[in-house]
């Protein structure tokens, strides 16, 4: 009957539709609403598609997708396979040490490694490197960082670069001449830098120890937490420490 062939052609576009949406949407892609400590343990090792089994740096992007650094390059996880970045860039990429991924508020993925350039892919495909030839002058990247006012920092093995300028046509400004682990900032909205020579803060004339005596400063911090207050935790090659202002 003509109801009968029409419930068939509808059932057909219906499944037409859902086809299409399953191979043109990222299905597998995580949930950008979830954090990491919502999703059920489970384990992937080199046999299931990582490029190396050291896990160096992770990031999820605004699209939901994981992306893992490891000793051999960068991959991005949907939740069930890994796809390495060379395969979603056109050109080849060196496997390299990725120690640092982060994304910029304009949707660009940086990753930033031990030996090769620093790699910045757009959200519509482009890839551009930076390195010597760029005017980045140290390779080694070890931290990308936007602060609370936009503002993108590049930690390098040869200092703490402010980074200026659209996303294919960076300049890079010497800021602090230590290579910096992390960044955070203060109450204030000031920056304090974890450092091969202990904790910094920025003020409005530079950079100064804290404390401005400069009694850390033998110390190898890797990481910083505040503690909620004035004062601030310290992870250091060696132990722990908790440093709060005079007086408290």
């Amino acid at each position: 009957s003509i109801a009968q062939h029409l419930s068939r052609s509808t059932r057909r576009v219906a499944l037409a539709l859902l086809l299409a949406c399953l191979v043109v949407a990222p299905a597998l892609a995580l949930d950008p609403q979830l954090a990491l400590s919502q999703y059920r343990v489970a384990r992937w090792t080199v046999a299931d598609g990582l490029p190396h089994g050291s896990i160096s740096a992770l990031h999820q992007d605004r699209d939901g997708f994981l992306w893992i650094g490891t000793y051999r390059g960068a991959v991005r996880f949907d939740g069930a396979r890994f796809l390495p970045l060379s395969a979603l860039v056109d050109g080849a990429i060196e496997p390299d040490l990725v120690e640092t991924i982060g994304q910029t508020d304009d949707g660009v993925l940086w990753f930033g490694g031990t030996h090769t350039d620093l790699l910045a892919l757009a959200p519509d495909g482009r890839l551009q490197r930076y390195g010597p030839a760029q005017g980045l002058a140290a390779r080694h990247v070890t931290l990308l960082h936007t602060d609370s006012h936009g503002q993108r920092w590049l930690g390098t093995g040869s200092g703490l670069l402010r980074m200026q300028g659209a996303w294919d046509h960076l300049r890079f400004e010497p800021e602090l001449a230590q290579t910096v682990w992390q960044l955070a900032e203060d109450r204030d909205g000031a920056l304090i830098a974890a450092t091969e020579n202990g904790p910094w803060r920025r003020a409005s004339d530079g950079w100064h120890p804290l404390p401005e005596d400069g009694s850390l400063s033998h110390l190898h911090v890797w990481s910083i937490e505040s503690d909620g207050a004035d004062g601030w935790w310290f992870g250091f090659r060696g132990g722990l420490m908790h440093s709060t202002p005079d007086g408290q």
